[in-house]
């Protein structure tokens, strides 16, 4: 049989109720799970929380956009995935893959030779490439992070990242950051805190660094606010900078909060302004696209990668849970005419009692089932067996991807090696992984290093390695994106055509090197060629033998 009975008419003469297997579809099947797995990250994710800080004019966009672009990262979206529909996490997976593919391959440096390894040495020390691989998934997830150079109670700098649900900042038109306010740290309160009596109704403590201007001059401040007070109060952007603490006083803070500060802070007081030494906030704002749907004026936004594929997600999640449904819940059975199925003879009591426990005939229902026919002709039995459609639904899963794909600006050969296990590609499909992917990839790098160069040329001059700090520039070395056999088969055929030279050929076939440890390699590679070439047979000279 090739009708679905399942979700096309049902022919003419046969009875519904024998062949629908569930009346009322997957949403009953997986509510329950779905219902409690909703509900349980939501008391562990929480990353709107700081959201009740964003000034008027931003509110919208961060509950409306921002919001529900987090949703689907974590795989969990209100009134889909508590009502019945598995989550599939692909969200997550789609920006895991693309922060992987734009670091994977690491960060060297490119300028004099000082600055690269001051550079080199300083982003090593100060662990500065881990911070910033394990906020990329959220930068595509969200859209923009902050990027800060930060300053300690002994006048040293690191860099910092901070993802796009947990500032708020004011830029100029070209993107200079202005002020901003972000959460450095959250600590959960104690559940069992009593105050006054009467138990708390805190949902926990943030602290929050300040960055803005007086009299020219970039300052920064830190202050800690109260997320029960912050869900019912006015917006952060009504408060004053004159001192003045809308939140919670540090001696009212709960011994365990008091110690989580203390050790942020390492010094530090709360509520006082401190200068900084730098010429500007020393922050800005990274994005992950040049440009933010519907809101050009905001210099401060860009798109998510999610941002245009939520439709693709959610089919993709109720397509699979439709999959799910057929393949597990609704197995193989014969459907077999009511005259068919001989009555069970003896006792009425004990034969139903036998029909009860064995199913129709003293077989399992689940294998068979009665039913009526009008037409004599198609008095016969049939299997109907629901695993057949996987096949189709393993084909619109795959038109689901595509479709991904295009939205995200992947190609679909790169979509499909994360999210499809056991796919080959081919050299072709190499190729024309590296001219749609590697476009992507290499617009999100040069967004990334815009900014990393603004911080470094701070941190150079600072240290006074350079005079204006723009004498070395961060460069992404290339990640496999495809089979590395495959990859470096084609870095040969290249380099035996002419294509490229033989300092290029060590570059893409060293990723993990810089530019100027390639030069080394080269050198050294062509002094041992001639070395070999001047002494052949493995060094013997048999004509003085």
């Amino acid at each position: 049989m090739t009708e679905d009975f399942m979700r096309d008419e049902t022919p003419t003469g046969i009875d519904t109720k024998v062949l629908v297997p569930s009346e009322s579809g997957s949403g009953p099947m997986f509510a329950p799970y779905c219902t409690a797995d909703f509900l349980n990250n939501s008391k562990i994710i929480n990353d709107t929380l700081f959201f009740t800080f964003a000034p008027p004019a931003y509110l919208t966009y961060y509950w409306t956009i921002v919001r529900r672009n987090m949703e689907w990262f974590n795989g969990y979206v209100a009134g889909i995935h508590d009502q019945g529909i598995l989550s599939s996490k692909t969200g997550a997976r789609i920006c895991k893959m693309s922060a992987n593919l734009t670091l994977g391959g690491g960060i060297s440096f490119q300028g004099s030779e000082e600055a690269e390894t001051f550079l080199t040495d300083f982003y090593k020390r100060r662990k500065i490439y881990p911070k910033l691989k394990r906020v990329a998934p959220l930068l595509n997830a969200v859209g923009f992070m902050l990027s800060k150079v930060d300053i300690n109670e002994k006048g040293e700098l690191d860099i910092s990242f901070i993802s796009g649900n947990r500032y708020f900042a004011q830029c100029d038109a070209d993107g200079n950051v202005l002020e901003f306010y972000a959460c450095i740290v959250f600590v959960t309160a104690d559940t069992n805190e009593v105050n006054n009596g009467q138990e708390s109704s805190r949902t926990g403590y943030s602290l929050v660094e300040e960055r803005f201007y007086i009299k020219g001059k970039p300052c920064v401040r830190y202050r800690i606010y109260e997320g029960a007070i912050l869900a019912t109060a006015p917006t952060y952007s009504n408060d004053s900078k004159d001192g003045s603490v809308r939140g919670i006083k540090y001696e009212d803070l709960p011994s365990h909060v008091q110690q989580a500060i203390k050790d942020k802070l390492a010094g530090r007081e709360l509520n006082k302004v401190y200068a900084l030494p730098f010429e500007s906030i020393g922050a800005r704002v990274t994005r992950n696209s040049f440009s933010a749907t519907g809101v050009d004026d905001y210099a401060c936004f860009a798109d998510s990668t999610l941002a245009d594929c939520h439709t693709q997600l959610y089919e993709l999640d109720l397509t699979k849970t439709q999959k799910s449904e057929h393949k597990y819940l609704n197995q193989d059975f014969m459907v077999m005419p009511d005259q068919m199925i001989m009555e069970l003879a003896g006792d009425n009591v004990k034969a139903k009692y036998h029909e009860s426990r064995n199913g129709l005939n003293g077989v399992n229902k689940r294998i068979a089932k009665g039913a009526r026919y009008s037409d004599p002709t198609k008095e016969t039995p049939y299997v109907y067996s629901p695993p057949l459609k996987i096949a189709d639904y393993n084909a619109d899963i795959m038109q689901i991807h595509n479709e991904i794909a295009a939205q995200t600006e992947f190609s679909p050969v790169t979509i499909a090696g994360y999210l499809r296990n056991g796919v080959e590609k081919t050299a072709t499909e190499i190729t024309a992984d590296e001219n749609a992917t590697r476009l992507t990839i290499r617009t999100k790098r040069e967004l990334i290093a815009e900014d990393l160069n603004y911080l470094n040329g701070i941190i150079l001059k600072h240290y006074g390695v350079s005079e204006d700090g723009s004498e070395c520039s961060a460069v992404f070395k290339e990640g496999s994106l495809s089979n590395p056999r495959l990859e470096t088969e084609l870095i040969i055929r290249k380099l035996e055509n002419g294509l490229i030279t033989r300092q290029m050929a060590i570059e893409d076939a060293n990723p993990q090197l810089s530019k100027r440890e390639c030069e080394r390699v080269a050198q050294v590679a062509s002094e041992e060629m001639t070395a070999q070439q001047a002494q052949p047979f493995d060094g013997l000279n048999v004509m003085s033998r």
